[in-house]
C-alpha cells in the first residue's frame, strides 16, 4: 500500500469513528485486545479518535497468553485496561454444552468474550468496537454473534494484507505486525492453517471476486483453480453469517 493511501485511510477511519460516535450520542468505546495486529490497530485508531481516557480495552484470555504484546499497545496508547480471565465461564459452559470438537469450543470462547464486552459497554454507556477485517468477513472466518458482534468495525473494509502497511505507519511493534494471525481459540491455532490458504492468496482472489469477475476469469488471471474453489466456496457457504436475520413478512 502506498504511503499516500495509508495516510488517507488512517485519517478517513478516524474521522468516521468520530462521526459514528457523535451520531450515536456516545463518547466511550469498549474493545477486546488480543495482542494481534487487528485489535492493536483498532485500539490505536479508536484512541486517537476518541481520546485514550474514553477507550476501555479488555484482554480476555482463555489459555494462551499474549499479554506482553497487549501491554505494549496499552502503554503506547494510554487507554484504560483490564484483564478478565474467561476460563471459569468457558469451563462451566463446556461442561453443560459438551462441544464435540475444538471448533465448537472455540465458538463458545468467542461468544463469552462478546458477553463480557457488551456487559462492560452497558456499564459504561459505551459502544463495542470490533476488530475484524474484510478478508475475515468475506471468508466467514468468524464466530456468528461472537468476534464480529460489535457496533462498529473500523477495519471492516480493509483486506488482511493491507493491514501491515497501516500497522507500520502507526508505529506498532514489529512483533505485533509480523505475528501469525490467530484467534487464540486453541493451542497452535492460526488463521491460515485453518483456512487452508494464505491471506495473500485469499485476498488476491477476493479482490477479483469483488470486481465481479467470473471464476473462469479469476483462474485465467493466474490463480490456482483449487485455491479459487476453496476461497469462493467459503464465501458462498458463509453468506448467512453476513446478513441480518431473515424476517418473514406478513402481507
Amino acid at each position: 500500500m502506498e504511503k499516500t493511501n495509508v495516510v488517507y485511510i488512517k485519517e478517513h477511519i478516524i474521522h468516521q469513528i468520530k462521526e459514528y460516535f457523535k451520531k450515536a450520542g456516545k463518547k466511550k468505546a469498549v474493545i477486546g485486545l488480543s495482542g494481534g495486529l487487528d485489535s492493536s490497530l483498532t485500539c490505536y485508531l479508536v484512541a486517537e479518535a476518541l481520546g485514550p481516557r474514553n477507550v476501555f480495552a479488555y484482554y480476555l484470555p482463555f489459555n494462551s497468553s499474549e499479554l506482553r504484546d497487549v501491554k505494549k499497545v496499552v502503554e503506547s496508547t494510554k487507554v484504560n485496561f483490564e484483564v478478565v480471565n474467561i476460563k471459569k465461564a468457558v469451563d462451566i459452559l463446556t461442561k453443560i454444552l459438551l462441544p464435540k470438537d475444538v471448533i465448537e469450543r472455540g465458538n463458545i470462547i468467542a461468544r463469552v468474550r462478546m458477553i463480557v464486552l457488551y456487559n462492560e459497554a452497558h456499564k459504561k454507556n459505551a459502544l463495542v468496537v470490533g476488530t475484524s477485517n474484510k478478508s475475515e468477513w468475506l471468508l466467514g472466518y468468524f464466530t456468528k454473534h461472537g468476534d464480529v458482534a460489535a457496533d462498529l468495525l473500523p477495519l471492516g473494509d480493509l483486506y488482511k494484507t493491507q493491514l501491515k502497511s497501516l500497522g507500520y505507519y502507526l508505529g506498532l511493534p514489529k512483533s505485533i505486525v509480523e505475528k501469525a494471525p490467530s484467534a487464540g481459540l486453541w493451542k497452535g491455532q492460526t488463521d491460515e492453517k485453518e483456512l487452508g490458504v494464505s491471506y495473500k492468496i485469499a485476498d488476491s482472489i477476493l479482490q477479483l471476486f469483488e470486481k465481479k469477475l467470473t471464476i473462469d476469469k479469476i483462474i485465467r488471471s493466474g490463480a490456482k483453480k483449487e485455491n479459487v474453489k476453496k476461497v469462493l466456496g467459503r464465501v458462498r457457504k458463509t453468506e448467512h453469517k453476513r446478513v441480518l436475520p431473515y424476517t418473514i413478512k406478513i402481507k
